[in-house]
């Protein structure tokens, strides 16, 4: 007989960003979901999880016998040495036979609870996870790479370790360090040795050419843990045999590696459209950073979007970078190590707003859409020739995507790339 009790999870404020389901539990503000469909209740130190039946988003997952969709899952915060407390409480409210308690309430928000041993306090503390991807059972990854399951389809979907959501959805461009492994430090990239596109473009967008000399720099040194492309602002930049053009939607990712607060950043992509990253000096010397533009070709006049990623406007993550430890050098002890590797994916949706995503998958950035007028414009191709004109920095990853991929993916991909390629010191 149904209970009519109910579990009410707020991880975070509703906000432009927020999804109906969550592989890794960003962007899912806020659940409820029937105390009948509780599974089982377990806990580790400072957190009880709770695992539920059949409250996911499909209500089959479609999987072959080696994947399954796994349970919808809610992990919240608890005061450590109250684990045991806790999930009793949890157990009594769904069992007991008193109706005058129907909602048992977690908020990260507010930090309330219907329960004094719960310890709640900021998004962290609640993680609600609604998987709509099923997982290899063996190995817990998410199974977009038939490669790893038993489905009948036999083209890989993974790039240099990263998976891609499906094979419809591969970058058409991806430029990662497994092209340079033959190449030896200090080399000259580009019409000296092509820096070869893996996606599905193919060599018809190799890097092939390339202005002055940017040159291979190894692990370590490039604040990377694989090798990565120097380019200096002289400018040197890579050059593709042919001019890639993306209309509407897409999604665009890279990796930039930073041994020093220097000046870094500047162009990553210049032709028809210029997007750019980073942090300058300006003629006063005065440190300018955490800043993004970004500006298609278009017929009008339109003028540069840009952000800045050191704030909350559109509810988004106050982001600073580079990381200000950088400034005493990477290797002062007393001062920890500063964040060395640095990942952002930017996403352009149907409607032309732009999202920024940093290495936590988190949004630290967002543009909205301006398609008319002479202000700032979002409308427009990207057109890419040269990648790195005005850019100083350590590229080890870069690549783009033909559609918007979705807040989800792109969060799942900033962090897997980040956890490749930053360096344990």
């Amino acid at each position: 007989m149904a209970s009519d009790k109910y579990f009410l999870f707020r991880r975070e404020d509703i906000t432009d960003y927020s999804e109906i389901f969550s592989n890794n539990g960003e962007n899912l503000s806020i659940l409820a979901i029937s105390a009948d469909n509780v599974g089982y209740i377990t806990a580790t130190r400072g957190r009880v999880v709770i695992i539920f039946n059949n409250a996911g988003l499909y209500d089959g997952d479609g999987g072959g016998e080696r994947e399954a969709l796994p349970k919808t899952r809610v992990s919240v915060g608890c005061v450590v040495g109250q684990e045991r407390t806790l999930l009793n409480k949890i157990l009594e409210f769904i069992t007991s036979p008193n109706t005058t308690r129907r909602v048992l309430t977690f908020d990260a928000v507010t930090g309330g609870s219907s329960f004094e041993e719960a310890d709640l306090d900021g998004k962290p503390t609640i993680t609600t996870v609604l998987p709509k991807q099923p997982l290899v059972m063996a190995t817990q990854e998410i199974s977009n790479d038939p490669a790893s399951t038993d489905l009948t389809q036999t083209t890989t979907t993974t790039i240099d370790g990263i998976t891609f959501t499906s094979p419809t959805l591969m970058p058409i461009v991806d430029y990662n360090p497994s092209a340079l492994s033959s190449y030896a430090t200090g080399a000259e990239v580009g019409q000296t040795n092509h820096w070869h596109n893996a996606g599905t473009g193919g060599a018809t967008y190799d890097m092939d050419d390339n202005t002055n000399a940017p040159t291979i720099i190894g692990p370590r040194n490039n604040g990377l843990r694989d090798k990565a492309v120097y380019i200096e602002a002289s400018p040197e930049n890579l050059i593709l045999a042919n001019e890639l053009t993306v209309e509407d939607d897409y999604t665009m990712y890279f990796v930039v590696g930073s041994v020093g607060y220097a000046s870094w950043g500047g162009s990553i992509v210049d032709d028809g459209s210029n997007v750019r990253i980073g942090f300058a000096e300006d003629d006063s010397g005065l440190l300018i950073n955490s800043e993004l533009w970004v500006q298609h070709n278009i017929s009008s006049s339109g003028g540069v979007a840009s952000l800045h990623t050191n704030d909350t406007d559109y509810n988004t993550i106050d982001y600073r970078f580079p990381d200000p430890k950088l400034t005493e050098g990477i290797a002062n002890p007393s001062k920890g190590v500063g964040q060395t590797c640095y990942v952002f994916v930017l996403r352009r949706d149907k409607q032309y707003n732009l999202y920024l995503h940093n290495h936590t998958g988190e949004i630290v950035g967002y543009i909205p859409s301006s398609i008319s007028g002479l202000r700032y414009r979002t409308d427009g191709d990207l057109e890419i020739l040269n990648v790195g004109t005005g850019f100083r920095g350590y590229l080890g990853r870069f690549g783009v995507i033909p559609s918007d991929i979705g807040a989800a993916e792109a969060s799942r991909i900033a962090r897997d790339m980040y956890e490749k390629y930053y360096y344990r010191y």
